[in-house]
């Protein structure tokens, strides 16, 4: 156990506690507990066998846990949180994107601003993407999106601004440039899912409100 300041690189360092066989602290303010545990960074704890905690204000709690970005937290079994400011919590989970977190098990984050609720979920090179339920895939390169429901995906966005019905040509539909590739899915191909108990939206030709059962009824009697 060390409890005394310490020297790295010339400079001297607050006082650190280090606890367990091989256990290294190399950061001012830094806490590590279990063997071969390492805190290298101000301010950082691991406590856990092997856990690492690196960079600024990080926590690594749980064997093999790893937060090695600024700010980061990693919470669990083989957690890692490599991007700033991220978390992962549960087991396994990978989180690389600054700003993003999961909670569950496990699940890999690639890029900014993204979070996953459930098991088993993937989302790519995305921004502010998020899943919420297990083994979800969002595919890279699309920002914004939402995927709710086991097994669900996501896919580019698709305008509309017109449609053709019963030969007659209808144009200039409310709405008609979604967000690029920022879309809301609630199943995949061959797993679609019903929204059900929906309120009734605005009718008007500049209502982008839902439309739902009843209203299409009154439109056709």
């Amino acid at each position: 156990m060390a409890n005394v300041p310490r020297q790295l690189n010339g400079a001297m360092l607050a006082p650190s506690v280090a606890i367990g066989e091989s256990a290294l602290v190399d950061g001012s303010f830094s806490a590590v507990l279990g063997p071969s545990a390492e805190a290298d960074g101000p301010n950082t704890i691991a406590l856990g066998y092997y856990s690492h905690a690196k960079g600024i204000n990080s926590l690594a709690l749980g064997s093999f846990a790893s937060a090695t970005g600024n700010y980061g937290v990693a919470i669990g079994n083989s957690t890692k949180a490599t991007g700033n400011k991220s978390i992962s919590i549960g087991f396994g989970n990978r989180i690389s994107g600054n700003g993003s977190g999961a909670i569950g098990e496990p699940s890999t984050i690639s890029d900014s601003d993204s979070y996953s609720l459930g098991n088993n979920n993937t989302i790519g090179a995305n921004n502010a993407a998020f899943a919420i339920g297990n083994n979800i895939i969002i595919p890279p390169n699309l920002n914004g999106a939402i995927a709710m429901g086991d097994a669900s995906t996501a896919d580019a966005s698709n305008p509309t601004p017109s449609t053709l019905l019963n030969g007659i040509n209808y144009y200039s539909f409310a709405g008609n440039a979604p967000v690029t590739d920022s879309v809301v899915s609630v199943g995949k191909a061959g797993a679609k899912r019903q929204l059900t108990y929906m309120a009734a939206g605005r009718l008007s030709d500049t209502s982008t409100d839902e439309v739902n059962g009843s209203k299409l009824f009154a439109t056709n009697t």
